[in-house]
Order: C-alpha cells, then structure tokens, then sequence
C-alpha cells in the first residue's frame, strides 16, 4: 500500500510540475488515477504544503474548477554550468523562479588542464552554492538537489558516486561527487545530479524547451574550444550517465563503423568527409598573391613525333 501510494503522489506531482496548474478532473485522465484518489492525493498534498490553489476556470457547467499547482516555495534547487570561461551557479525554486545567481570567471588564456583545475573548480563550487544560498536567505535543508553539467563524461561508482572522465579538459577519473560532499557544506541527504552538459541541455529542452511535446530530438552543443557535442533524447528523454548516445570521450560526437567496416586494416576503412585530409601548404595562395611565373622547367614537353603520328592514324577515318 505504500509503494501504491507513493507512486500516485509522484503521478500527481509530477503531472502538476511539468503541466500545472491543472484541475482535479484533467489530472485524472492525465495520471490515469481515479477521480477519487486524485482528490484524495491532491488533499494530502495541500495538507502537506506541496500543492496550492492557483484560481479557478469557467467550467461547461455548474461551479468552476479549481486549479492546483506546485507550490514554489516547497522546495529549491541549485543548477550549476561548468562552461568555457566561467562557472555559473543559480538556485531556483519549483516555478523555476531564478532566485540567486553568481559566476566564477575562469582563466581565458593558458592550457585549458590549468584553466580547469580540480581544486579550483571545486573551491569555486563550495563558494557559489554557500553565496546563492546566503543571498536568497534559503536554508541548505530546504534543498532538493544540485544539479551539475560538466565538459566530460560521467560514470557512476558505488564508492565515489559520479566520477568524470574529460579529457579535453585533463580530468582523468576525478571523484567529483565526493569530492563536492567533503568540501561543500550541504547535509547528507541533498543528491547531487552530475552529468554531461550537452546530456542536462538536451533534457532541459525536451522538459522545458524546443523539444517539449516532440517524442525525439537532437540537441547540439557548440563549445568555442572542446569542440561540438550532441545528445540524442528518445521518448522524451536523455539517457542517463555512461556513453549513452551523449559525447566522446574527446568532447565531439563519435561514429560507429558498420560491421563490415570494423575488423577491415585502418588504411583501408573508408575516410569520413573531410575527416584527415589536409590542404598541402604549396597548394595555399591568397587573394592578392600573383601566380607564380612559369619556368623552363615547368613548361608542357611536346609530344614526340611518334606519338603524333600514332594519335594521326588512331582517330583518322
């Protein structure tokens, strides 16, 4: 009973945070729950301070239905963007209401493995989330969670949770998960959410975006030095961690060979377009560059008199 229970109140509220405000007779057909127990879990939620009233709509007949909506204030979240040359942290509540916002700039010259230090970035982490918290006056138990789009890609291990693997930006293995619980002062009992940017982007858009209502989309995330990343969202969303059908490795989409191809020598596999090839240097020549002159060496030999001959006979009738 208490599993069938908690798997109505999160029919309902998830229904209320995506589509809200509704009222009780579409939740129904919406979460295909009851018109029973959907008043009776919209009670308890109101109860409990999760759900409001947001007004009323005129009805086809008789009283007009009242409206319930996720109540903004029952919760917070934290969002946080490890981007190019900053990193910027926000905390919202469940209207999405940005309530608190502050970037760390990062260094925009020098090699990009200094630029995005571990120590750095965690320091920088543990700053923001206390200031945005500090500022909106919200206090760290009142959080839901903290969501992080990192340049790389994530993994997820029993002893350190989610560990980040970019090598664009030199982080080979980083323990950032517990890494963020042993330097951030946030309780025990608030998750951390760490996955590729291009993945939370891609998710974001199909929840909140151009790909909300479409059943599939492509979402493509251009960097002005690692390069462009894709994801690929099916059934209205992204798959979480790993591979996935998110980055390589190396922050650029990666292709898969066809079968035939695979087990072929790498000389022989057949060249993406514009994959390896490269203009040589002789061939470059600007604009206003003249042509070179010819050189006696570099003028046509004639043809000798034999082959003149022979080409005489081959095509005369």
């Amino acid at each position: 009973m208490r599993d069938l229970r908690r798997e109505n109140r999160t029919a309902v509220l998830r229904r209320l945070y995506f589509d809200g405000p509704m009222s009780r007779l579409t939740l129904g057909p919406a979460t295909g729950l009851s018109s029973g127990s959907v008043s009776n879990v919209v009670a308890e939620l109101v109860a409990e301070g999760l759900v409001e009233e947001a007004g009323s709509v005129d009805s086809a007949g008789g009283r007009p239905r009242t409206l319930v909506r996720i109540t903004p204030g029952s919760g917070f979240m934290i969002g946080v963007d490890i981007g190019e040359t900053r990193i910027r942290i926000e905390l919202f509540d469940l209207a999405l209401t940005e309530l608190a916002r502050t970037e760390r700039p990062l260094a925009s010259s020098g090699p990009r493995t200094a630029r995005y230090d571990v120590d750095l970035v965690v320091a920088h982490l543990r700053e923001g989330i206390a200031e945005v918290l500090r500022t909106a006056e919200v206090p760290a138990d009142r959080l839901l969670g903290v969501g992080i789009g990192v340049p790389g890609i994530v993994a997820r291990t029993p002893e350190d949770g989610a560990v980040v693997h970019g090598q664009t930006v030199g982080w080979n293995a980083v323990p950032l998960e517990r890494l963020l619980r042993e330097h951030v002062e946030l309780p025990a009992s608030v998750p951390y959410w760490i996955d590729n940017g291009a993945k939370t982007l891609g998710q974001a858009e199909m929840w909140f975006g151009a790909g909300r209502g479409a059943r599939s989309a492509v979402v493509v995330l251009v960097r002005g030095c690692g390069g462009p990343a894709r994801t690929l969202a099916r059934g209205g969303r992204v798959p979480p961690g790993g591979r996935g059908r998110g980055d390589g490795p190396d922050g650029h989409a990666r292709r898969r060979l066809p079968r035939r191809d695979r087990n072929r020598p790498r000389r022989h596999r057949p060249r993406r377009p514009g994959g390896d090839r490269r203009i040589p240097r002789r061939r470059l020549r600007r604009p206003d560059q003249p042509l070179p002159a010819r050189t006696p060496e570099a003028e046509p030999t004639p043809p000798s008199p034999a082959w003149q001959t022979a080409l005489r006979d081959r095509v005369s009738p």
